[in-house]
């Protein structure tokens, strides 16, 4: 039962580690675009979608 249990700790400390290194690995790539292209390739949430355009429609007015 304990080697079962310090296997699971370790996978799961694997797992944790790994899925932290692959969004610091990432960031290099999204440094490197613009705004747009950022957007682009994220997906934005729909909050996100609505505070921009509110952003844009307020920079077009002025």
């Amino acid at each position: 039962m304990y080697y079962a249990l310090e296997l699971l700790t370790v996978m799961l400390a694997a797992v944790t580690m790994s899925l932290t290194l692959a969004h610091a690995l990432e960031l290099p790539g999204k440094l490197r675009l613009s705004q747009d292209q950022y957007f682009a390739v994220q997906r934005p949430t729909a909050s996100q979608r609505q505070d921009r355009n509110r952003a844009l429609a307020s920079s077009r007015a002025s």
